[in-house]
Parts: C-alpha cells; structure tokens; sequence
C-alpha cells in the first residue's frame, strides 16, 4: 500500500485480530454485538477468506439474528470510517 491509502475493508475483515475487530464495531460503528461478530469472523476467515459483502453481510445476519436489511448498516460503515483514516 503507498502512503495516503487507506486499507479496504476485506483487509481489515481478513486481518485484524478478533479483539481489534471488536474494537472497530464498538468505536466505529457503536454495534452492540461487537464481541460476537468478531468472534464469527475470525472463526469464519479460518476456514477462507472475506471477499464478497454478502458474506459478511450473511454472517452477521446469522449470529445477531438480523433481517437482511439492516443487517450491514453499522458494521459496513464501520469499516468505511476505519479505512479511511
């Protein structure tokens, strides 16, 4: 990455630590479910990798029991927010 360029979302999603993870939920995005979507997804990467939203978005959904809507509203703009500093 050059100077100036922020990481992408699927670099944060695929390479923070779980306890980073849940930090960038709680201060970016103020999820209430921080601990137990980070948790899914370092259990889920182990097996391969983010790189498409709706996976993201389809194990959000699973482990905060969410409708599809809403589902990816404060952890995606989290992650927009955190890439960009």
């Amino acid at each position: 990455m050059t100077a100036g360029e922020g990481m992408s979302a699927a670099d944060i999603v695929n390479g923070a630590s779980e306890h980073e993870l849940a930090r960038i939920f709680r201060e970016f995005g103020e999820e209430r479910h921080a601990n137990r979507i980070a948790r899914a997804i370092a259990a889920d990467r182990q097996a391969e990798p983010f790189t498409r939203t709706l996976q993201l978005a389809g194990m959000i959904e699973r482990v905060t029991a969410r409708t599809r809507e809403r589902t990816s509203t404060r952890p995606h703009a989290c992650f927009r927010r955190c890439g960009s500093r």
